[in-house]
């Protein structure tokens, strides 16, 4: 049903950054002040040697850590921290997240983490493939990947988030896909298979990327062929990897290599073995991922870990877009570490989990996803991790936000940032995990104090528009039917709204998600927002739902949308909306939420939000 709101419920920061209600405009015309501290997260005193560069140009922070910055406004700054005694750190915000206090944007003070002998930074993202989407989507969206430039397109989707990853001493990700320059001919059976051109070793390269795990579900995906042509190609590359073989001694085995003079290894496990034959697990006299048992993980980590030596483990299993682990994914990453892991990373369930330290060592049960081109809302919220280890004990962890928009890893900004790390600390807290905060990003050390408590319950958070088009990413979450839409400087709150123009007045225009939602935290949602359009414009609300049984595209084409209620505009100031729906059930899997516009040429939306009723 629709409710008139008199006034405004919008899921604002409660960390720090402004509220909705003062969010500065940006006028790209204009000069303004950035101030900001960055000291030592151990108390240091060697702040006096501190460099901050904002979008390339440099300047020095004062020996107690204060900067001033006089620059040109623009839609987003990137900082770089820079000291010959610390690890280099990357912070980006948008202008309109960020508070303002005597006429200063203000940038929430940084922490950086000191080298030492002993020290090395490991960096983690989660699952990456380039196929499928990014060269053939769906809807008439833009192709990302063209085959006459296809390494330059594969550079642009890294480009983003290529900063956070080249400053670590050891970086890594999931590669979650075979790589062949053309689909092999025979492939698994099953319903998703993938495949990449192999251009995106260099890419990743090119990206920061040292290490590629391939324990995973997609590594067999074209069997013997698809895993030949990838190994062959990684081999002659300067990327690391583990976690596949032509047989279950190879897949086992770890990488190990060399961190300055520190030794380390690396295994990737597959949770489990597949249900079509030839199943995805390397056997005694078959190919395919490692096959992370309790037994493979306790004799395989225990044969190959040792003392002064990082030992790392990632892990491939749970259950996708989960906020947690199953017991058998918990029991055999715990299990890893009694066996001698120093620090476990996991992927698969697509999206961002929480963290627990067992035994002194870090467990993330899941990054989510890192370049990947599912549409599901929930898998654009994503993380990074940069762990530091001192030798094989862990001292500290960083958590940055990423928003995979346009199917592109990027700095998480505004709502999404908001969203990614109040789940992540909500999460974490429920397994005695405090996430502290650096900058826009979250700490995991010693003595941190809970800095993203939330709750923020908003599971749209793209409806605030600020980072719809931006960093060469447009938000591909929207459609329209009898019009088009675009970024407006006529923003509710912020400097964005998402202006809808009607192409034929005299038929509704319809406009809201593309796809259909997939998971929802209660029975009964609400979507909340703004609109502004002339007086006596009709707003209605719809829903429409996916079968379990029914594939999506069919769905989207033949369910009926259900009306849930109407609202007419009384003025050309903005109005507050708010509908409630009904979450999928009695055989119902998805669903999503569409407004019908009528009697208005254009119409600006600000600040949409789904949460629970």
């Amino acid at each position: 049903m629709f409710k008139p709101v008199t006034q405004g419920v919008l899921l604002c920061s409660t960390i720090g950054l402004l509220s909705c209600s003062t969010l500065p405009d940006v006028n790209l015309e204009e000069q303004v002040v950035i101030s900001g501290k960055v000291a030592f997260a151990d108390q240091s005193e060697r702040n006096n040697a501190i460099e901050v560069t904002l979008n390339g140009k440099s300047f020095q922070a004062g020996p107690d850590g204060n900067f001033e910055i006089a620059t040109g406004a623009r839609e987003f700054y990137q900082f770089r921290y820079a000291s010959e005694n610390a690890y280099d750190a990357i912070h980006t915000f948008s202008h309109n997240e960020l508070e303002i206090a005597d006429g200063q944007l203000l940038i929430p003070s940084v922490e950086l983490v000191e080298k030492k002998p002993e020290r090395r930074m490991l960096t983690f993202g989660g699952d990456v493939m380039m196929g499928r989407r990014y060269l053939d989507p769906y809807w008439g969206e833009k192709t990302l990947i063209h085959p006459e430039t296809r390494l330059a397109d594969m550079k642009a989707v890294l480009s983003g988030i290529k900063p956070y990853m080249e400053i670590a001493d050891f970086s890594a990700i999931n590669l979650e896909t075979i790589l062949s320059e053309e689909e092999p001919a025979d492939s698994a059976p099953k319903s998703v298979v993938f495949f990449t051109h192999p251009d995106i070793i260099e890419a990743l390269e090119w990206a920061g990327i040292d290490y590629v795990s391939l324990g995973n579900n997609h590594t067999y995906d074209y069997l013997d062929e698809g895993l030949v042509t990838t190994l062959d190609a990684l081999a002659q590359s300067n990327l690391a990897y583990s976690g596949a073989g032509m047989n279950a001694a190879q897949a086992l085995a770890p990488y190990h290599g060399d961190l300055k003079g520190l030794p380390y290894k690396a295994w990737g496990y597959v949770g489990w073995e597949g249900r079509v034959q030839p199943n995805q697990v390397a056997e005694v006299n078959k190919a395919g991922a490692a096959y992370g048992s309790e037994e493979n993980i306790s004799q395989s980590v225990s044969d190959g870990a040792a003392s002064n030596q990082i030992d790392m483990v990632q892990y491939h299993g749970s259950r996708e877009y989960s906020e947690g682990p199953t017991e058998t994914t918990e029991t055999r990453l715990k299990l890893a570490i009694d066996s001698g892991a120093d620090v476990v990373i996991a992927h698969h369930p697509h999206v961002a989990q929480g963290f627990e330290i067992y035994k002194n060592k870090l467990i993330a049960y899941s990054l989510g996803n890192f370049a990947f081109d599912q549409f599901f809302y929930s898998t654009h919220g994503a993380i990074v991790v940069h762990v530091w280890m001192d030798g094989d004990d862990f001292y500290r962890a960083e958590v940055v936000p990423v928003h995979v928009r346009d199917y592109k890893p990027l700095p998480g900004m505004n709502n999404a940032r908001e969203y990614v790390m109040s789940r992540v600390a909500r999460l974490s807290a429920e397994r005695g995990v405090t996430i502290g905060r650096s900058g826009g990003h979250g700490i995991i050390g010693k003595d941190v104090a809970p800095s993203w408590t939330g709750p923020y319950e908003d599971i749209l958070y793209v409806g605030d528009f600020e980072n719809f088009d931006s960093q060469s990413a447009r938000d591909r979450s929207w459609f329209v039917d009898n019009g088009s839409y675009s970024k407006s400087d006529i923003a509710y709150a912020g400097a964005n709204g998402l202006a809808v123009t009607t192409e034929n007045p005299e038929a509704a225009t319809r406009f809201g998600l593309k796809t259909f939602m997939r998971v929802f935290p209660a029975d009964m949602m609400v979507v909340r927002g703004y609109v502004k359009a002339s007086p006596g414009t009709v707003i209605s609300g719809l829903t429409q739902y996916r079968p379990r049984r029914k594939n999506r595209y069919k769905a989207l084409d033949e369910e009926p949308f259900n009306p849930v209620s109407t609202m007419t505009l009384n003025g050309n100031a903005w109005q507050a909306f708010e509908f409630d729906f009904r979450a999928p059930a009695d055989g119902q899997r998805e669903a999503r939420f569409v407004f019908d516009i009528k009697g208005a040429e254009t119409v600006v939306f600000d600040e949409i939000t789904i949460t629970p009723k």
